[in-house]
């Protein structure tokens, strides 16, 4: 039951506000340029697993900078191979032995799995992050769109 509840939330979540999907389609397909080196700001592209559950997908962000210190990062991907997802957060990130340090957290909705926190790094060509909520934990492996992102197959 607790894995149709998240479907609906997922798709409800998909549909809503600042991370409706058609709004990601059509920045990511307007081009969203790479940042200038030493910048995480740009198209990303690449996977997501959940290491307590199984499930993964494929996930593809627009990271945008705010200020000195944050990030607006807004997530689709897909859940099941088919159903949509998307949301947005924002990332406090530290510059830190040439790459920046993330942290981040989101409450996607009690159906969801309520708070999910982020923390991560990333370089001007490749993002890691982990992410833990009370019904979930797993991992965003990304690269630089166009760069050939990873193997989401398994």
């Amino acid at each position: 039951m607790r894995v149709i509840g998240a479907l609906v939330a997922l798709v409800l979540l998909s549909q809503t506000g600042c991370s409706a999907l058609s709004g990601f389609h059509r920045d990511w397909q307007s081009g969203c340029a790479c940042a200038p080196n030493g910048d995480i700001a740009g198209c990303w592209d690449g996977c997501w697993e959940s290491r307590c559950t199984g499930h993964h997908g494929k996930v593809r962000a627009i990271i945008t900078r705010q200020d000195e210190t944050h990030y607006c990062a807004r997530f689709h991907g897909t859940f099941f191979k088919v159903i949509p997802f998307g949301y947005q957060m924002m990332l406090t990130a530290a510059p830190q032995d040439g790459k920046y340090v993330l942290s981040g957290q989101k409450n996607l909705g009690k159906l969801v799995g309520g708070v999910y926190r982020f923390q991560g790094h990333a370089t001007d060509n490749e993002f890691y992050a982990e992410y833990t909520s009370d019904n979930d934990c797993g991992t965003f492996i990304m690269s630089r769109a166009g760069g050939g992102g990873c193997s989401c197959q398994r």
